[in-house]
């Protein structure tokens, strides 16, 4: 049979009598709310936690304000440039490839009209992916898809510009030979790309 061991409160009696004050301060402000969300004074969806005082109390009496002033700047991520990526990319590809289906992913909604500006050429259509970007198409030797010197320079003109991202191949075929049309038919989705 295991043993339980009993444990005595770390807190002194002015220190639990804070945590009663608390825990009743959350209660009184969960049923008000509650009162007024029922009496139709708050719209939307409400979940109270009523119950669940000592859990918010004990957890914020365990955290350790460090700082206030603000927060602590976000670390320097080195990044490859877009064109050293697309050069790393297409190095790992077999020599026979032929056509690509790229992704441009870019690290902000800010970026994207200018971005679509200085890639033009290779032809972006907006990703469709939820995040911010374009996806390309990239032909070899012939086909429909910009070369891939010409998607180097337009990653190399984002890199001038200061415009962060990250490129990947998402789709690669090699060795296609088409015949009566600009190249292979993509489907992502469902759709054709």
């Amino acid at each position: 049979m295991a043993k339980v061991e009993e444990k005595k409160a770390s807190l002194r009696k002015d220190e639990l009598k804070d945590v009663l004050r608390e825990m009743l301060l959350i209660r009184r402000f969960e049923e008000k709310v509650e009162e007024q969300f029922r009496a139709g004074e708050l719209p939307g969806f409400l979940h109270v936690a009523i119950g669940q005082e000592a859990c918010a109390v004990g957890v914020c009496r365990a955290l350790e304000l460090v700082s206030s002033e603000k927060a602590a700047p976000a670390p320097a991520l080195a990044r490859a440039s877009l064109a050293a990526e697309w050069d790393a990319a297409i190095g790992v590809l077999p020599a026979d490839w032929s056509d690509l289906l790229c992704e441009l992913e870019l690290t902000s909604s800010d970026h994207v009209e200018r971005a679509a500006l200085l890639i033009a050429p290779i032809n972006p259509v907006q990703a469709g992916t939820g995040r911010p970007g374009f996806r390309f198409r990239s032909a070899h030797t012939f086909g429909y898809g910009a070369s891939s010197g010409m998607v180097r320079r337009c990653l190399a003109r984002l890199d001038e510009d200061g415009i962060p991202g990250e490129v990947r191949i998402v789709r690669a075929l090699s060795d296609t030979q088409p015949v009566g049309t600009q190249g292979p038919v993509w489907y992502v989705g469902g759709k054709a790309v």
